[in-house]
């Protein structure tokens, strides 16, 4: 059995000119029906990966928007908790300062 398969490997098959042209149509049939397929599917693969695209960019745009109304609400809560001072004045009185003069 092995032997029938390994002869049948080295025979080469010879085609006829009508053969050939017979199977050249066949696949420029083939493949002209599936690049219309295949046409098909890249644009619904590039509106796939459009709106994917648009999701994310939407989820990071509310990620964004979150981290900035945490962080206000955060200096909101901290302004809150403190009580606030009364300014306290200094007393002390300072020196005038004045500006030296060349002559």
């Amino acid at each position: 059995m092995s032997q029938e398969t390994n002869n049948q490997e080295n025979t080469e098959h010879q085609y006829t000119e009508e053969q050939l042209k017979s199977m050249r149509a066949e696949m420029i049939r083939y493949y002209s029906e599936e690049v219309k397929f295949l046409k098909k599917q890249e644009e619904f693969e590039r509106l796939s990966a459009d709106i994917e695209e648009h999701k994310v960019r939407k989820l990071t745009m509310m990620h964004r928007s979150a981290q900035i109304y945490a962080s206000i609400d955060a200096a909101e809560h901290e302004a809150q908790e403190e009580p606030e001072e009364d300014p306290v004045k200094d007393t002390t009185e300072k020196p005038k300062r004045t500006l030296k003069t060349v002559e």
